[in-house]
């Protein structure tokens, strides 16, 4: 080394230094945030797709973005993620570093026109935070059409906490159905996110698209034509069922829907496809819930707050004839038209309001608290079991059990009970001291003398020498050696069933032991892994399934699950998918179709591979 370098090695060390310590630090100031959105215009009641795209993330954990709390009058709704790793240093081909881009896709909603800023949002990992830029959304205004309706059909009220109340969505439309979005269709009203509603499961066939807070979904529908003021009317109605669970007062709630309207058509490789779209508006007739507190001043004794109508109660014994304090299971089963989950097991102590029924704490004894039951005979009757100790030997029956309800339709209070059970209480058998039978011999007695007191037996009766203490009597033992081949040759593993037996427990102790591994990993999952997974393979089941549907239909079926996939796969099948979608919303929406052939095969295998690939990737 000369003199030159060595005058200039501590320059070079820091140089060094300086270095090594950008390319380490490089990665934490590389993260970055940036929000962006949909296309505009943007119009009141249709929804606003914003992603938020996170870069320079270590992939050690996965950050997590936090949305702005949104002004008055607009919903901000979080769809789901996707995410992207990639290697940032590799030395002597050892990776140091490695960073992650992920996406955060939300749905902005605006009731009213005008200029509305979002922002910022904020991506943290590992108590770091990054921020984005506000995002100016301006939201137009959309006449109302006089093609579309939108109604909500309840039952005349007053209403009652507890009550379960059917109610009618109808969607009227009087325009070109072949013209409409019907994907794009949305109805929204804050009467979806008051109360919990019972839908029943979806099946394959019509839907109505419903917007809640917990996100977009689609219920069982019925397809029918009817006449209003002169016009004929497409009418999709949807039935569900509202569980008033809550107070509500207030003004009528709100109802509102929108879509799309094509209006030019442009044509592609696949054939015609939608280029240009208006969007429609209609606003609903306000939905007035009047919820009254029910009458508890007239509450019957066994009331415990359930409303419906048609109960009915019975109870059974696992016995009718006890000792006095011997525990009773009693299997009390009640019956009814109403949500059975919401259904408790009233006090059971009536006989002080109606002499003659109820369990008295003077005659029983309860051994736990009211159990919570259990719901079967698909949700129409609930089982509770009870413990009971009868507690005197006059007891000869268990009374009758009262049940209580409110009954809406009549707005009054009803009452059941159960039949008595029989019962037979004998007293108790108690053992003292002087029952157990001491057989030690005392120090005075000879052993010949204590034989003789154990067993006073006739000598001439007794052959048998005594035994001597400390030996084992043998007298009557077969002490013969065992000459049968069978039991001579019969081996030890066949005493508890032989090879297969064993074959089979430690094989089902080894299933037993990986279902639990398989459990406790699941358990871990993040429940919005979960659910994006399942979304993927329920759109793959959707898309096998439009294989068998008519030309049109299916290519609606298969647009639909392709426009859920969307959000959930990576920038490199986005561009496959909306080629896709693309090809199917021209046979959707093509006119004369009706004696068309089959749906493509190998338009639909390609969906089937773009499905199975998401899949794989959430997987």
């Amino acid at each position: 080394m000369g003199p030159s370098t060595r005058q200039n090695f501590p320059a070079l060390f820091l140089v060094m230094l300086w270095i090594i310590g950008g390319v380490a630090v490089a990665p934490a100031d590389a993260r970055q945030a940036r929000v962006r959105a949909s296309d505009p215009p943007y119009f009141v009641g249709l929804p606003v797709q914003i992603e938020v795209v996170a870069e320079g993330f270590t992939t050690d954990s996965p950050p997590v973005c936090s949305p702005p709390i949104p002004p008055p009058g607009v919903t901000l709704r979080f769809v789901g993620q996707s995410a992207n790793s990639s290697v940032r240093i590799r030395i002597n081909n050892r990776v140091q570093e490695s960073s992650s881009s992920h996406t955060f896709i939300f749905v902005a909603l605006a009731e009213k026109p005008g200029l509305v800023e979002l922002g910022p949002f904020t991506v943290a990992q590992d108590q770091a935070d990054t921020t984005t830029a506000a995002l100016n959304l301006d939201f137009r205004e959309v006449g109302i059409n006089p093609d579309m309706r939108i109604v909500v059909e309840t039952p005349p009220g007053p209403f009652y906490v507890g009550q379960r109340v059917p109610i009618t969505i109808q969607w009227w439309y009087a325009g070109d159905i072949k013209s409409l979005h019907y994907e794009a269709l949305s109805i929204r009203s804050p009467l979806f996110d008051l109360f919990t509603f019972e839908d029943t499961p979806p099946r394959d066939g019509n839907r109505l698209p419903l917007e809640t807070e917990a996100g977009r979904i689609a219920i069982n529908a019925e397809v029918t034509e009817q006449a209003f003021n002169g016009r004929k009317f497409l009418v999709v109605s949807a039935k569900r069922t509202m569980q008033i669970d809550r107070v509500v007062d207030g003004p009528p709630i709100p109802l509102h829907a929108t879509a799309l309207v094509i209006t030019r058509w442009q044509r592609g490789f696949f054939g015609s496809s939608p280029a240009a779209f208006r969007p429609i508006r209609t606003e609903g007739k306000p939905v007035k819930i009047t919820i009254t507190p029910l009458p508890l001043d007239k509450a019957p004794p066994g009331f415990g707050g359930a409303v419906g109508h048609g109960f009915s109660i019975s109870a059974e014994a696992d016995r009718s004839v006890v000792q006095e304090g011997d525990p009773i299971k009693v299997t009390v089963t009640v019956r009814g038209d109403a949500n059975m989950q919401h259904i408790s097991l009233p006090p059971l102590d009536t006989e002080a309001a109606q002499p003659g029924t109820g369990i008295s704490p003077q005659d029983f004894r309860f051994l736990e608290t009211l159990p919570a039951g259990e719901v079967f005979a698909e949700g129409q009757a609930k089982r509770f079991e009870i413990t009971l100790e009868p507690l005197d030997i006059s007891i000869t029956q268990i009374p009758p059990l009262l049940f209580a309800w409110f009954d809406p339709a009549t707005r009054r209070f009803e009452s059941a009970k159960s039949d008595p059970i029989a019962l037979s209480v004998t007293a108790a058998k108690m053992i003292g001291v002087t029952d157990v039978v001491r057989q030690e011999s005392s120090s005075s007695e000879t052993p010949e003398q204590a034989t003789a007191q154990a067993d006073p037996q006739p000598a001439e009766l007794s052959t048998a020498p005594p035994a001597r203490e400390g030996r084992i009597d043998l007298s009557g033992a077969d002490l013969s050696i065992c000459k049968d081949p069978p039991t001579l040759l019969a081996h030890d593993d066949d005493r508890f069933g032989g090879t297969k037996v064993l074959v089979i427990v430690y094989g089902g102790s080894l299933l037993s032991v990986a279902i639990a591994l398989w459990r406790r990993r699941k358990s871990r999952l993040d429940p919005r892994v979960v659910a994006m997974r399942k979304v993927a393979r329920d759109q793959v089941r959707c898309i096998r399934r439009a294989a068998r549907l008519p030309r049109q239909e299916a290519a609606r079926q298969i647009a639909a699950a392709l426009r859920r996939l969307a959000p959930m796969t990576q920038a490199g099948h986005r561009a496959d998918i909306d080629r896709l979608v693309a090809a199917c919303d021209v046979l959707a929406y093509a006119r004369g179709e009706e004696d068309a052939p089959a749906f493509d095969q190998d338009m639909h295998a390609n969906a089937m591979k773009i499905a199975h690939k998401v899949t794989v990737e959430h997987a």
